[in-house]
């Protein structure tokens, strides 16, 4: 379900898309020294999005370095230093990929469920790494359970799963971002951030979700499908632009 925030270059200076490269390898590095070496496979660009966001929200002073890494071991690559907005972002990164192999574990059948069991362990060791608030934990799982529990019920409402998923955005997005107005900032953007790529995933997956019998929204009310499901991602989008129009961007 993650993967979907992208950059989009084409729209992008020169200076800003290496800006955007440096905070993912900043991301990257953050993880490997903070939690575990393990641990750099669970970055995504949606965790990018969210550090991206927490920097602006606190105004945070950025240093860029270069720096080899073990994927880039001949050259060096621009990264930024890790601050507190990249340790933040990758924490709660690494426990929602936790989160996503444990769900995974709960919808594969047969061959397919193989896969997450042989990464539970090393999923298990790296959560015992990540430093979340317990309070954040339990939201997220309680989150991830009335998930569950609509799919299992096999409901034909799109909202109310996006809106569950929605909220658990909205609490990792609130987390990250700071308190007072960075955090009601924050709640807003992970929670229209969050449907947005609810929405968008069950409409990529419909096709292999219908071959595999696997849940999806659309699948159990086809009118749904049949409507322009562009009004109301667009209307998502909207929504998130009104809160990142707040944000007081420094030069």
């Amino acid at each position: 379900m993650f993967g979907y925030v992208k950059p989009y270059p084409p729209e992008l200076k020169v200076k800003e898309y290496d800006f955007y490269r440096s905070v993912y390898c900043g991301l990257c590095r953050a993880l490997g020294q903070r939690i575990a070496l393990c641990a750099e496979l669970t970055l995504s660009y949606d965790i990018v999005y969210l550090a991206l966001l927490a920097m602006a929200l606190r105004d945070e002073k950025t240093e860029i370095v270069s720096r080899r890494c073990a994927a880039h071991p001949f050259k060096k690559r621009p990264m930024v230093q890790i601050n507190d907005s990249l340790i933040l972002s990758a924490e709660t990164g690494a426990l929602l990929s936790y989160y996503k192999l444990i769900d995974d574990l709960h919808d594969h059948r047969g061959l397919r469920r193989l896969p997450p069991l042989l990464l539970y362990p090393a999923a298990k060791y790296l959560k015992s790494k990540i430093n979340v608030p317990k309070s954040l934990d339990d939201e997220i799982k309680r989150g991830l359970e009335s998930l569950n529990k609509l799919e299992t019920e096999h409901t034909a409402s799109v909202d109310a799963p996006a809106e569950v998923f929605g909220h658990i955005m909205s609490a990792v997005f609130a987390r990250v971002c700071g308190d007072g107005n960075n955090r009601l900032i924050g709640e807003v953007i992970g929670r229209h951030t969050g449907r947005w790529i609810y929405i968008v995933d069950a409409l990529d997956d419909f096709e292999k979700d219908k071959k595999r019998g696997s849940y999806n929204p659309f699948l159990y009310n086809p009118d749904i499908r049949a409507q322009n499901m562009e009004n109301a991602l667009t209307g998502e989008l909207i929504n998130i632009e009104k809160a990142v129009n707040i944000i007081d961007f420094n030069d």
